[in-house]
């Protein structure tokens, strides 16, 4: 019951706070957070599911089916909640991905990329422009910070990202990194 309780105040807080809560490091902490305690509903899961099936033989038994009961009573009440912590947990994590969204460029001797971060249908987006061609590729998180493209190899960090600007990012493929600094 106590868990509830904690979800409820984190609801609270983040519905209150959410649109002042800026620092990208915030919204880290609470998927963090969520991440915890989704862990935490699913080992509670487990273990009412092992005392339903526990008590489930011996039905007969009123104290008996008042345990079954009771547990069946806080497995649902888990699923339930964990189900909310997910959500939150995946609202959190669209509202870290808003913070990457900007356009950027490298620009060397020999080469010019511009580079646009974009959401499309809660999806991040990495679109290249360089040379009349484009490519573009659905960032896949490996962090919070880290992405990379099913398409190649390469890996994308988004640096410092403080008050949810995000000055630049590197892009590494095949050992070579380049930096993108947001225009």
């Amino acid at each position: 019951m106590n868990k509830t309780v904690l979800v409820l105040v984190i609801l609270l807080l983040n519905v209150f706070t959410i649109n002042a809560q800026d620092n990208c490091g915030d919204i880290k902490k609470n998927i963090d957070s969520y991440k915890s305690l989704i862990k935490s509903y699913d080992r509670d899961a487990q273990w009412f599911t092992k005392e339903i099936l526990k008590y489930s033989e011996q039905l007969n038994d009123k104290a008996i089916k008042e345990k079954h009961d009771l547990a069946k009573t806080f497995l649902a009440v888990v699923e339930r909640d964990k189900l909310t912590a997910i959500s939150n947990k995946e609202r959190l994590e669209n509202n870290l991905k808003k913070c990457y969204i900007g356009t950027y460029l490298l620009h060397t001797e020999t080469l010019e990329i511009v580079v646009e971060i974009i959401l499309k249908e809660d999806r991040l987006m990495y679109i290249e422009k360089r040379g009349g061609r484009t490519f573009e590729a659905e960032l896949h998180p490996l962090s919070s910070t880290k992405f990379f493209f099913k398409e190649n190899s390469a890996i994308v960090h988004f640096n410092n990202t403080i008050n949810c600007e995000t000055p630049s990012f590197d892009i590494s493929i095949d050992g070579k990194t380049n930096k993108f600094i947001r225009m």
